[in-house]
């Protein structure tokens, strides 16, 4: 079901979206930083890009971006508990299931659209939003740790 969307085809074919990703979150840096400022790089670089592409490969729409952003950030912040990262992540998923049961109704261009055209009723709301959060998961903290690692060894 998600091999299709992750051949090198279909990753080359995001890649100028990437890109452009990665160029917008690298001017936000440049204009926060601006004035002197110091820029968190963990939250305006190493997780803004992954998040971003991510809930586009998803196929989220720009509205929820946000609030899966924030909640991306508190998945693995855990110094508030482990309760507090479990309810993060119930959270997600519940947010997850509300987009996938709308586009149950009108799906989108993106993963959970096309795995809607594709499967229909074969997949549950619940199943799907289990399998976005996976890919959520699976491609957001390893992503998010290799560019914050990355800057910090490229600052020194």
């Amino acid at each position: 079901m998600l091999t299709p969307h992750f051949t090198t085809r279909a990753l080359e074919q995001r890649s100028p979206r990437v890109r452009q990703i990665i160029e917008d979150a690298l001017d936000d840096v440049e204009r926060l930083g601006s004035d002197g400022a110091v820029v968190d790089l963990q939250k305006h670089f190493a997780l803004t890009i992954p998040s971003r592409v991510i809930m586009e490969l998803l196929g989220v729409d720009e509205a929820d971006r946000e609030e899966f952003q924030r909640l991306s950030a508190m998945r693995f912040d855990f110094q508030s508990g482990a309760s507090a990262s479990l309810d993060t992540i119930q959270e997600s998923i519940d947010l997850l299931r509300k987009v996938v049961e709308q586009q149950r109704v009108n799906p989108g261009p993106g993963l959970i659209g096309t795995i809607l055209r594709d499967h229909g009723d074969d997949v549950g709301d619940i199943e799907l939003a289990g399998l976005a959060d996976g890919v959520l998961t699976g491609g957001l903290e390893t992503t998010v740790s290799m560019l914050a690692l990355g800057a910090v060894a490229l600052l020194e």
